[in-house]
């Protein structure tokens, strides 16, 4: 598959070595800021966006940039009716609205959430802690995650 990858931060290139590894052609990497992007665009610019996806060749776009912009590239790019996946995370309070508009456009969208198991038991950890109500300092050391949680001022601070 041809796949534009909008937003080349370290995500990005992560992604961008996966796909190219299980056999399919990154066309375009998209970014306003990474020097390596083969597309830089200005930031807010969803002409620009729209334009590079569609001379890329894409068969689909994986959407891995930024809070600040994540909900202007779905709305850029839905209506190219190419399959969407985004992994920013910061919008999901506009599920509803995003989902109107894949409706409205006939656009695919697929919202990545976070899977990962060292995530997920952060969030097992940080709701304990929060539920024990205690401002100790907890050390949690699995497999390959160390964790170590410090909690200052009732503000809860973690350091990987």
């Amino acid at each position: 598959m041809k796949i534009a990858l909008v937003g080349y931060g370290q995500m990005g290139h992560m992604i961008e070595q996966c796909a190219k590894k299980n056999g399919h052609e990154v066309v375009a990497t998209i970014d306003p800021i990474a020097s390596d992007a083969s597309v830089k665009i200005s930031q807010n610019d969803s002409n620009a966006l729209v334009s590079a996806v569609k001379e890329s060749g894409a068969e689909g776009v994986i959407e891995f940039s930024h809070p600040s912009v994540v909900m202007q590239n779905i709305k850029a790019l839905l209506p190219l009716k190419l399959p969407l996946v985004v992994g920013t995370t910061g919008w999901k309070d506009k599920e509803a609205e995003v989902s109107q508009l894949a409706l409205e456009c006939g656009g695919t969208i697929m919202r990545s959430a976070n899977f990962s198991v060292g995530v997920n038991l952060f969030y097992k950890i940080v709701q304990s802690f929060f539920n024990a109500k205690t401002t100790s300092i907890i050390l949690c050391v699995l497999v390959c995650f160390s964790l170590e949680f410090h909690t200052i001022y009732r503000v809860c601070f973690i350091l990987l």
